[in-house]
This record gives C-alpha cells, structure tokens and sequence, in this order.
C-alpha cells in the first residue's frame, strides 16, 4: 500500500512540474482589413468593404494607403500575413508592408510583399520586432489594383 501511495504522490510532484514547466501557448489574432483607416488625404469614401475585406472605389482625387493597427500585448517578434487578390486585368498589384513603431517615434518596417493572383492567397512578410510600449501596423497599397482580406499576426 505504502508503495502504491508514493507512487500516486510521485506521479502528482511529476505531473505538476511537467505542467509548469510548459510554456503557454501563443494566440495568434486575426482582423478583417476594414478594421483600417484610410491614411494621406484619401477619404473613407474612397474605399469599400465587403466581407470585411477593403478596395479602393477608384473615384477621382482617390489615392493612398490603407492601415491597420496590430494589438499587441507585449513586445516581440512577430509575422504578419495576410490575404490579398489583385483584379484581373489590373496593370498593378496590391501590396502590405509591416511597420514597427517605438515609443519615440521611431519605425522600421518589413519590405512590401505583393499579391501575385487573381484568388486570394495567404502572403507572409519577413519577421518584425516590436520594443516595448510600441506599436505594430500593417499598411496596404494599391488597393485600386485589387483587394485585401485578412490580416493575421
């Protein structure tokens, strides 16, 4: 009996530290493109939304870039991808860019990754480290080209 109860004990002490010692798991989060704004002098007017993707309307005095900000609740290095098909016949392409932001104003960004279908596609851009107290964006171009779904970190 006695070998059977420390047995179960040691079994618990074996348990408790294996689930301790396992890091939690990270969370990834996912937003529609809508969940944007429209950045230069383009108004809200100049793009649509369907399904919670965004594209330009194309109307004249339209131009510029579509951002969204990225919560993040610490810092790190994180992977931003998202969802993107260029229209067909278009003479560009859509595409993202990733931006860090620190405290001070200061920024660096990942290099533009463009849309290179029709469909929409998933497209990763390189890794991106945020500092602490900073901020994590995505910005999109050439939404006149074609259309941005979802963005994922």
């Amino acid at each position: 009996m006695k070998t059977m109860r420390a047995k179960v004990i040691a079994g618990t002490i074996l348990s408790a530290f294996v689930t301790l010692a396992i890091a939690p798991a990270a969370y990834a989060r996912t937003v529609g493109a809508w969940a944007g704004n429209p950045l230069t002098s383009s108004r809200s007017a100049c793009y649509s939304e369907s399904a919670g993707a965004v594209q330009s309307t194309i109307a004249t005095g339209c131009s510029g870039e579509w951002e969204v900000n990225l919560p993040i609740d610490a810092s790190g290095s994180f992977t931003v991808t998202f969802t993107a098909k260029n229209n067909a016949g278009a003479i560009g392409t859509v595409s993202c860019a990733a931006f860090a932001v620190a405290p001070n104003g200061t920024y660096t960004s990942t290099s533009n990754v463009a849309a290179s279908t029709t469909s929409f596609a998933t497209y990763s851009l390189s890794s991106i480290s945020v500092t602490s107290g900073g901020n994590l964006y995505i910005a999109c171009f050439g939404l006149g080209q074609g259309t941005v779904g979802t963005i994922g970190w």
